[in-house]
């Protein structure tokens, strides 16, 4: 298990990850409360879009200009006036049609309501394996739901605040911007973190599987060193699945066994050698108990094609 509470020890971090970054403390804090203000005192839209862009305790540039005509463009709309009454995803689709990038979208609607929404970044976006969609505003809701998920699972009070500790996570303790020292618990929970790493796998996967096998997007990640164990652990799915598949074809079996269990009972005995390795690879790769190599995913994969055709 990855140690408690390690992600707000991230949010804890954010600040000075951000000095590290941008040579600046970022305080989206201050934005936050001059915004709820406005919003308050029934200010325009536009106004406290302007405000965000000119606040100088938080560079919302980092994230796209803004144009002079986008003001025009907005104020154009029949919904302009009545943006509070619309639904969350009709708001982002309304405001992506104006800005026509996800990115600043999001920078709005995270200072105009922290506890539902969260800034779209690529650091972010990486750990919870988030990949272009079809429309930018599919990407963002999955990236929305994966926040919110965390956020509920974590104890964390606003999605904003998962967004912020997610990216510390990332630029600070990942990519190792922060001191190693300082790094090392943080990183050592969050490659204990099985749940999150559950959440990046099945976002980026989503995608990939309704156009290809789920063996043939294992064998696609191997190329890439970084995602061998994420191509272990969906490789580790199909295998207990097809060991599983199986045995029920041959009769084998009346109630729910574990997999060594499911493993004894195929025939010939001969192949059991093999497939216990496979096993053992399967749970490194699930569990991270230990790395596994290419060669093991290759063989972990190969085993998971001879059972499923056995299983036929």
């Amino acid at each position: 298990m990855s140690t408690p509470g390690y992600l707000h020890d991230c949010l804890g971090l954010f600040p000075k990850v951000t000095q590290h970054r941008y040579g600046k403390v970022q305080r989206p804090d201050e934005v936050e409360r001059r915004v709820a203000g406005m919003l308050k005192d029934g200010r325009d839209l536009w106004e406290i879009i302007r405000d965000i862009h000119d606040n100088d305790a938080f560079d919302a540039k980092m994230f796209g200009f803004l144009p002079d005509q986008i003001e025009a463009e907005l104020k154009k709309t029949t919904w302009h006036s009545q943006w509070k009454t619309l639904p969350d995803e009709e708001l982002v689709r309304q405001l992506h049609c104006v800005f026509r990038q996800i990115e600043p979208v999001s920078v709005v609607l995270r200072f105009i309501c922290p506890d539902h929404y969260g800034i779209f970044s690529s650091p972010v976006a990486t750990i919870l394996g988030v990949r272009p969609q079809r429309t930018a505003t599919a990407a963002y809701e999955a990236y929305l739901e994966s926040l919110c998920e965390v956020r509920h699972d974590r104890g964390f009070d606003r999605t904003a605040d998962v967004d912020m500790a997610l990216w510390a996570l990332q630029v600070g303790v990942l990519d190792g911007l922060l001191p190693e020292q300082q790094c090392r618990g943080l990183k050592e929970s969050y490659e204990r973190d099985v749940p999150l790493r559950q959440i990046a796998t099945r976002n980026l996967t989503s995608q990939l599987f309704s156009e290809n096998t789920k063996l043939k997007v294992a064998e696609s990640l191997l190329g890439r060193k970084e995602e061998i164990t994420l191509a272990g652990q969906i490789a580790g799915i199909e295998f207990e699945q097809a060991v599983g598949k199986h045995a029920r074809s041959a009769g084998s079996v009346r109630q729910k066994k574990k997999l060594s269990g499911l493993i004894n009972r195929i025939e010939p005995p001969d192949i059991r050698p093999d497939l216990r390795r496979a096993r053992d690879i399967r749970n490194n790769a699930v569990h991270r108990s230990a790395k596994v190599t290419k060669e093991d995913v290759e063989f972990l994969i190969e085993m998971a094609r001879e059972v499923e055709r056995r299983a036929r």
